[in-house]
């Protein structure tokens, strides 16, 4: 018999196509107790939901709540897009390809326009009231709960929510849980509840009575104390530690206890039915909690484990264990290790353990900057299949690096990225331009460096800085050089509204930081677009090609009209933007609406093959 129901709620676009752990974990923990459960993962849903061709159509014309998009905006793009390139984000066995196909990038830019981020009075709303935002949510939700059915009904339903934007559907979803189903109760747990503060926390379970408590920190010995009292009958949430619920009309809160012990956590169970659906699946891997560093003040992540110690870790032998299990039982050869930053000296152990035991695996990593990480550890760590690491590098100011106490400085991140490069080790950079007190003159500095050392690092996303309550930066703004006052613009790349604190860095004027983030954004587009190389190849309007070569069929164009009435084209293959002039775009106009193949358009309506070649470079 199920005794609990594990649900991984929308939205973290960041996830499409891939399994988050948080789940898996809980699993593992409460059937080596003796309790069944299954998983479902309705993020992943949502996904597949929102690329359903009636979705799409009202995306892509605006239609209903969509009406406030503008044409331009990057998410009716991706619906016009991906009405004609959906099919390259399955196999044709349906498996999901969204995290690694060409076009995953346009599902992203697709969710983008459903994300909620709101206040907390707002947010504890969505689930008492129906406004046109949360009508797509909603009738998912009471569609995946009817779906649900007898595998609900009378269950202990936990909902992981370990990010922000996952917060409104989730209270969405345990609204629409508790009308469809009988006898459940629900609890939620992750980051971002452990993240709130208790006020918030109060509130929370004061507005939304169908969440009957809520979990903080580690959440396996609390879920299975709550599991156990469900199954007897009971509710008493009271005598658990680390929970909050609502008593007799009042919130209670128990204390903190200390988590497991990582070294006897079971392995996770994966839910076949949810791999299987999945082209390349990534399994999780618990490295640590905690960060071994943990000082950036910028970071909260490293203050979710109260009553537990900071940083706890697993020795390689029995990480490895798990690997070879898993290995075994899905035939799993792509992991991810979940950590803050995987420690250089735990890197080194088990890259060794993977080598002794022949283990054939990819795997990738948080890390951080660090100079214990020298050539011969990186080339190490690349013989073991490590595929990539993802670097939160930020910033080359070294006055900022060490306001904000990061371990690194400009001369260790240029050593790093060059040594990664010589490893063969691909990097995932991630930068944040206005790190507290950075100027504008210092920010097109470190872009200037970042420029002159692409070719070390894969891929790079732009975060711009968002000072949150949790973190030390929000506890102490001052000491950042930061102001307390109504911020310039709404929460950031957190979308996390009610964890967000409305501060100004006067180092930037709003014009200065706005023109800061446009540059840097310009380079990763750039720099991410130019990963694809592209050779122009005319052929039909019709055909497809899943390789590098660019097709000039329309469906990897999307045409609209800008503002000032000229014609801008989005070249899906290369994810530049082009605004053509009268001419071109009055040729591109007759092309597109022309029965005849691309080729056979171009000569058709072009004066000459001149005209013609010169529109299709532009187009590449």
């Amino acid at each position: 018999m199920t005794d609990a129901v594990l649900i991984f709620p929308p939205l973290v676009d960041t996830n499409f196509g891939a399994y988050y752990p948080s789940t898996a974990v809980l699993a593992g923990y409460l059937q080596a107790h003796g309790h069944a459960c299954r998983q479902f993962d309705w993020n992943e849903d949502f996904a597949v939901h929102l690329l359903q061709p009636d979705v799409l159509q009202r995306i892509a014309a605006g239609d209903g709540m969509f009406s406030h998009l503008e044409d331009s905006d990057p998410a009716r793009i991706a619906a016009r897009l991906l009405k004609k390139l959906r099919t390259f984000l399955f196999d044709d066995a349906g498996r999901h390809d969204f995290a690694q196909s060409r076009f995953g990038y346009l599902l992203h830019d697709l969710a983008a326009c459903l994300r909620i981020d709101e206040q907390l009075p707002a947010l504890f709303a969505t689930s008492m009231e129906r406004w046109p935002l949360h009508d797509e949510y909603w009738a998912f939700c009471e569609q995946q709960g009817r779906m649900g059915g007898r595998d609900i009904d009378g269950k202990l339903i936990g909902i992981s929510v370990p990010m922000g934007p996952q917060l409104a559907p989730a209270l969405i979803l345990a609204r629409a849980l508790a009308d469809a189903c009988r006898g459940v109760r629900i609890v939620l747990g992750g980051p971002a509840i452990s993240l709130m503060s208790a006020p918030d926390r109060h509130a929370l379970l004061k507005a939304c009575p169908q969440v009957d408590a809520l979990v903080r920190y580690d959440g396996e010995i609390p879920l299975l104390a709550l599991v156990r009292q469900h199954r007897l009958g009971r509710w008493a949430p009271h005598e658990v530690g680390s929970t909050s619920a609502l008593i007799d009309a009042a919130v209670v809160e128990t204390p903190p206890q200390p988590g497991p012990d990582l070294e006897s956590l079971p392995f996770p169970c994966y839910e076949g039915a949810l791999l299987a659906r999945l082209i390349k699946p990534e399994l999780g891997l618990v490295q640590a909690r905690g960060c071994y560093w943990g000082r950036c003040s910028y970071c909260d992540f490293v203050e979710l484990y109260e009553g537990s110690p900071s940083f706890r870790t697993r020795k390689a032998e029995r990480f490895v264990d798990e690997m070879v299990h898993q290995v075994q039982v899905h035939g799993a050869s792509r992991f991810t290790f979940i950590t803050e930053a995987i420690p250089p000296g735990f890197a080194r152990r088990v890259a060794d353990e993977i080598r002794r035991r022949g283990v054939r695996c990819t795997w990738n990593s948080f890390a951080m900057v660090d100079h214990h990480f020298d050539d011969a550890l990186l080339r190490e760590i690349a013989e073991s299949g490590c595929e990539y690491l993802c670097i939160g590098m930020e910033t080359m100011t070294d006055r900022v690096l060490g306001l904000v106490k990061k371990a690194a400085t400009q001369a260790l991140n240029v050593e790093f990225l060059q040594a990664a490069r010589q490893a063969g080790i691909r990097l995932q950079v991630n930068l944040i331009p206005d790190l507290p007190s950075t100027t504008a003159a210092e920010a097109l500095e470190s872009l200037e460096i970042f420029r002159s050392l692409s070719d070390c690092f894969a891929s790079v996303a732009v975060f711009p800085f968002e000072a949150t309550k949790s973190s030390e930066i929000g506890r102490h703004p001052g000491k950042f050089m930061l102001q307390i006052a109504p911020a310039e613009t709404g929460s950031g790349q957190a979308q996390f509204a009610s964890n967000h604190l409305d501060a100004v860095d006067p180092a930037m004027t709003r014009q200065e930081r706005e023109e800061i983030h446009r540059q840097f954004r310009a380079f990763a587009h750039h720099h991410n677009g130019a990963q694809h190389p592209i050779s122009i190849e005319l052929a039909g309007a019709d055909e497809v090609t899943r390789g590098n070569r660019v097709r000039v069929a329309w469906r990897f164009l999307d045409l609209h009209l800008a503002n000032n009435g000229s014609l801008v084209v989005f070249n899906a293959l290369n994810r530049r933007s082009l605004s053509l002039p009268t001419r071109a775009a009055s040729l591109l106009r007759a092309v597109a609406e022309s029965p005849l193949t691309s080729l056979g358009a171009l000569g058709a309506h072009a004066r000459s093959p001149a005209e013609a070649l010169e529109l299709l470079v532009l187009l590449c």
